[in-house]
């Protein structure tokens, strides 16, 4: 982490962060380095994979891609200066995807159907703000959390 924080914005090295400590150090915390072998990351990896909310909502294919990537860049780090002798990453392959598949955006007919439910003015004022800024629901919150 120390050697990532000279280059990287604050906000990526809080999402840095918050992957390592919580998709890659529960599942990985008790082995040592050089014991993750491939079928150690199969494993992680069929996990995330089965992995649903309460809502039953899976990971984003994105999402599933930024998390591998990042257990692979640690192994490829220590490979480099710590001399490990393989990225078991490499074998097993990805997950995920690195594009999103394209956004569904209403028509203006169809939010202003929507808007038609919503009777809080506080609300309509969200979505106002939302639909015509073009921010996503998680860049909203997220701003809103700074």
């Amino acid at each position: 982490m120390e050697d990532l924080a000279t280059g990287l914005k604050p906000t990526t090295m809080e999402t840095k962060r918050f992957i390592i400590e919580d998709k890659l150090l529960p599942y990985f915390s008790s082995m040592k380095i050089r014991n993750i072998d491939e079928l150690a990351v199969r494993r992680w990896q069929n996990k995330l994979l089965d992995y649903r909310n309460e809502k039953g909502t899976p990971y984003s294919d994105t999402y599933l891609k930024t998390i591998n990537n990042q257990l692979s860049a640690i192994m490829n780090y220590a490979m480099v200066y710590y001399k490990l002798a393989k990225n078991p990453c490499r074998a097993v392959g990805s997950i995920g995807k690195a594009n999103a598949d394209a956004m569904k955006i209403w028509t203006l007919d169809q939010f202003e159907q929507f808007l038609g439910y919503e009777k809080n003015a506080a609300g309509r004022l969200a979505f106002n703000i939302l639909f015509w800024s073009g921010i996503r629901e998680g860049g909203a919150a997220g701003s809103y959390q700074e």
